[in-house]
């Protein structure tokens, strides 16, 4: 081991070096040329890609074109080599999937050990590069290495052209802006996370490597034995059945499949439309017995009259070549739009295709004449929303839309950036009677966000839907106010060619990046250590063995004494009534702030008289833990805290299919369940008549028998739905669930008894302007743009399942917070409508019912 000096140090090759992304070389394709070969769809661009001009960026991960931050040895100015660009204007232009593009190097990039990070700017808009390094900043002093920090300081010094990348606005943070090393780190990382959430290749530095490890195709590889099986390709309806005895016993065949979404020239035509992606087929052992079963539902259904079965038909075609020849195959099976085929005489390597093909047609008509076909149309963005992004609209000739996809745009910069790998943020189907131009717009629901207006409505071209091709159009989206990002829907119209809508849809955008390291402006209280495990619902999360509710009394009080007699002229259900010298139980010292007759006060949650509700804090005088004996009333136990504090669940508004999907999820036993609502060890034959084989299915079984015993309008004794189902799940100590529906049950339930006067609440909870509350409401409104007075809970239930969301996962914080703005309301709701302040005991309660009914009975050291 020795020392080398840095400028002795050259790349060894610039290949490797660029296809790698966090010190991993990427394997997914075998060179970086593949994609584009595979496609072949860079054609002249090749050429205009390798003699464009390089680029600076901001990015500390990679330097220019090389990526070695050690070859920078005297950091001196080197002047470009390159002198054929003569222009840096972006092209907007799209292809189809292409890889990133390896160009060649220039001689004064390869030849010098000086790093390419100072290379001047295209011959247009040349700048005088000012000294690297800086003297008067604290962050660089005479050394020979420098951190990848503040190489991007270095390169930020250069004015770089505006990007077109997907993403604009975010920029890296210099160090000027910081006073001390460790903060400008901070903010670097949070600026680069950030950046990777959004997908952003223009601020990851254009790295080809971080693209290419996105998944291209939707593929699957797995291994079968002699028992056999089946293969489904992930998101689609296309699967591979393998019959048993396939291979010999002990042996094993690795099956892969791929779908390719572009197809090849020769399967479409005038007399041939392919319904379905190709196919990939890979198989690794070729000793087998028997064939394999391929069953594909597809895009196309022969019109049901004489003409259209006696000229077309659906067919399976074969090739060894992904671009053919390709040889029909003889279906198995065929009905509808699902067809089945025998793969016989196999080979390592099979593609597959389905096609709707016709020999006798007669021109003008073509294969479109006589089929029902459909398109599907899929919308792709980003991971989160953004200030401003692109959203790419991709329309396919068959069923498959992959879950991403990779997008390139290409620009005249030094290397194009690398094909971004976009989520499907929701998809669409429609009919198309023949192939034609076709006008997609795009429209926000939402003022704050804008699609610009001159890139509302793009073209696809009819040719294109004759050969199959997916096409791809972006749509650029920006924000009027960055300061207020939310997530919102996007309206998609299809047109013909003579501008009739054919179909329209809508898709919901993500959220946008979470703030962590925004502090919120209200007071608010964190998550308790005892509160975290009570809101994490999964199904890994439900347990096989549900403890037994035990019925005793609830030891661990508190008493006051009350200093004051309180008679009330309005009667409330959850304010306590009392008389000066009692005592009182208290459940917990936690404080509670609620409007009385005139301000908000502070309140505790007390036990008087056999009766819980609300005490004002100034009447109180806490004593301890020892009981008094002059304490009046009966003792407070488990079994009648947890029917007190379910009073308000009768009177909140529920939805039944959200209730069935959350209980399904997250109840492991429908025995326990169905025990805990009172029907005791009658078999699972008294809830369904057959036999169900998961266990979701049973435990929504059970579900529905309660919902039919409590609106059996003949039961004399009248059960609640809602508090049965929370008294069962409080009994089974699902805290967790009961507190999810509760929150569901209240925003639901508000949003209903808000009604009209619900953009009144949102001023008050967040200060909502005008335009969001608009935004919230487009979706309702009717034919002449109004919101019928009986659907206005719609919008106020959006609004406050948004604000929920942005608050946290506390749960008693957005209870408590909405009773708040209800409260400022000028004139409150909940003069007249209490269960809320039934629902904020009983959230504040769950500890104190669990630790009694469920914890060991410990004995308590009572101060005497």
């Amino acid at each position: 081991m020795g020392y080398i000096p840095s400028s002795y140090v050259q790349p060894v090759n610039y290949r490797n070096s660029s296809l790698t992304d966090s010190g991993m070389i990427d394997n997914l394709l075998e060179s970086p040329d593949e994609g584009v070969k595979e496609l072949d769809l860079l054609g002249e661009w090749t050429d205009l890609k390798r003699n464009s001009a390089k680029t600076c960026n901001n990015n500390p991960f990679l330097n220019g074109v090389q990526t070695n931050p050690f070859l920078n040895g005297n950091l001196q100015t080197v002047p470009s080599s390159d002198k054929e660009s003569n222009s840096n204007v972006a092209v907007d232009l799209l292809l189809f999937d292409t890889g990133a593009p390896t160009s060649a190097v220039s001689s004064s990039a390869a030849n010098s050990s000086l790093g390419n990070i100072f290379d001047e700017f295209p011959s247009t808009n040349r700048l005088d590069l000012e000294q690297p390094v800086k003297r008067d900043n604290p962050f660089f002093r005479s050394k020979r290495s420098y951190s990848l920090s503040e190489l991007s300081v270095l390169q930020a010094k250069s004015d770089a052209p505006a990007s077109s990348g997907f993403f604009s606005g975010l920029k890296s943070p210099t160090p000027e802006q910081f006073q001390s090393r460790e903060d400008f780190r901070t903010a670097w990382l949070n600026h680069r996370k950030l950046a990777r959430s959004c997908h952003d290749l223009d601020l990851l530095g254009q790295n080809p490597g971080w693209g290419q490890t996105q998944p291209v195709e939707t593929n699957i590889v797995c291994k079968l034995d002699s028992s056999g099986g089946a293969v489904q390709l992930p998101d689609t309806n296309i699967s591979i059945h393998v019959p048993e005895g396939h291979v010999c016993p002990g042996e094993t065949q690795q099956i892969s499949m791929k779908a390719m979404l572009d197809p090849p020239l020769e399967l479409n035509s005038d007399k041939c439309s392919t319904i379905s992606p190709v196919l990939q087929i890979k198989l690794s052992n070729m000793e087998v017995k028997t064939f394999i079963i391929l069953e594909m539902k597809v895009s196309a259904e022969v019109k049901n009259d004489i003409m259209s079965k006696s000229l077309v038909g659906l067919q399976c075609l074969r090739s060894d070549m992904k671009e053919g020849p390709y040889t029909p195959m003889q279906l198995s099976y065929s009905y509808g739009d699902t067809i089945q085929v025998q793969l016989e005489n196999l080979e390592p390597c099979m593609y597959i295709a389905a096609v709707a093909q016709g020999q006798n047609i007669l021109y003008p008509y073509t294969v479109w004449d006589y089929i029902s076909k459909k398109i599907t149309v899929g919308v792709y963005g980003p991971k989160h929303i953004h200030p401003s992004f692109k959203t790419v609209v991709a329309m396919f000739g068959h069923e498959c839309a992959p879950k991403t996809l990779l997008v390139n745009e290409v620009t005249r910069q030094s290397h194009s950036p690398a094909p971004v790998a976009l989520q499907l943020w929701g998809k669409h189907q429609f009919a198309l009677s023949r192939p034609q131009d076709l006008k997609l717009c795009m429209f926000s629901n939402m003022t704050n966000y804008e699609v610009k207006a001159s890139e509302q409505a793009k073209i696809v071209r009819g040719f294109q839907m004759k050969l199959g091709k997916v096409s791809r159009l972006i749509f650029p989206i920006a924000s009027h106010d960055p300061n207020e990002l939310s997530d919102f829907t996007l309206r998609i119209q299809v047109k013909d060619d003579k501008d009739a809508i054919l179909t329209q849809f809508c898709v919901q955008t993500p959220q946008p990046p979470p703030k962590s390291a925004i502090k919120p402006t209200g007071q608010r209280r964190f998550l308790k250590k005892n509160e975290v495990g009570k809101i994490i619902l999964s199904p890994l999360a439900a347990t096989a063995k549900y403890p037994v509710f035990q019925d005793r009394p609830v030891l661990s009080l508190k008493y006051g004494k009350l200093l004051k007699t309180v008679v009330r002229q309005s009667k409330n259900h959850y304010l306590l009534e009392y008389k000066k010298g009692d005592v009182i139980a208290l459940l917990s010292e936690e404080k509670i702030r609620l409007k009385g007759q005139l301000w908000t006060k502070e309140w505790y949650i007390g036990y008087y008289q056999g009766k819980i509700g609300l005490v004002h804090t100034k009447n109180v005088l806490v004593v301890g833990k020892v009981k008094p004996s002059y304490f009046s009333g009966p003792d407070l136990t488990t079994s009648l805290l947890l029917e007190q504090i379910l009073r308000p669940c009768k009177f909140l508004t529920y939805i039944y299919a959200s209730v069935r999907t959350l209980l399904m999820e997250n109840l492991s036993s429908w025995r326990s369940f169905a025990d805990a609502l009172g029907y005791l060890n009658l078999p699972l034959t008294f809830f369904c008549r057959a036999e169900l084989d998961s266990e979701p299915e049973r435990v929504a079984s059970v579900l529905e028998k309660l919902k039919e015993d409590c609106n059996n309008t003949e039961n004399k004794e009248r059960k609640s739905f809602q508090k049965e189902l929370m008294t069962a799940l409080l009994k089974m100590d699902c805290q967790g669930l009961v507190v999810r529906l509760i929150q569901d049950f209240v925003l639901l339930t508000t949003a209903v008894e808000v009604a009209q006067r619900w953009r009144e609440l949102a001023e008050k909870l967040a200060k909502v302007s005008k335009q969001q509350m608009d935004a919230y409401e487009a979706p309702h409104r009717d034919k002449t743009g109004t919101v019928d007075s009986e659907a206005m809970w719609k919008p106020a239930y959006d609004f406050l399942l948004t604000w929920s969301s942005q608050m946290g996962d506390s749960y008693r914080d957005v209870i408590q917070e909405l009773h708040t703005g209800l409260d400022k309301m000028k004139n409150p709701i909940t003069k007249r409508w209490k269960h809320l302040t039934g629902t904020l005991i009983l959230v504040n309660s769950l500890d104190m019912l669990r630790a009694a009914a469920f914890s060991p009975q410990d004995h308590e050291d009572f101060a005497i």
